[in-house]
């Protein structure tokens, strides 16, 4: 019985949107993509620009990075989002697991580790791409 109603209760972030909703977004998540990243991957925000009261860099965040997977596969730039998850991917640990942030220089994970809503992030980007693999 609990079950009913479960698809309604699913994040809005993790449901397929429409494709008003994608041509409402296109340019949003374009413009994270060219302008929120380091070497291809999200940054939480730029460091340079924001007094968070810390002092020093840090690395990309791999749920955003995964995120813009999602995003992007969304908005119909499938390849871009192919590769990109392809990327990720290649930076898990030799355990498969992922960091909380990662260098994009090194690929070094960084702060927590492991994190689970990086991989949280990570399952919904995969099946994204899958779904677009098997749609087009």
């Amino acid at each position: 019985m609990w079950m009913s109603g479960a698809t309604t209760s699913v994040p809005a972030p993790l449901r397929s949107r429409t494709a008003s909703a994608s041509a409402f977004s296109a340019p949003t998540v374009m413009a994270i993509s060219e302008e929120l990243t380091e070497g291809g991957l999200v940054l939480r925000y730029r460091t340079e620009e924001t007094d968070d009261g810390l002092h020093g860099e840090e690395g990309t965040f791999l749920i955003c990075s995964f995120w813009l997977v999602s995003a992007l596969s969304e908005i119909g730039e499938h390849r871009e989002a192919e590769h990109l998850c392809e990327r990720l991917i290649s930076y898990a640990s030799p355990m498969a697991l992922y960091g909380e942030e990662l260098e994009a220089s090194s690929g070094r994970h960084l702060g927590n580790y492991p994190q689970a809503f990086t991989h949280l992030a990570l399952i919904n980007a995969v099946t994204h791409v899958i779904e677009a693999q098997q749609s087009g």
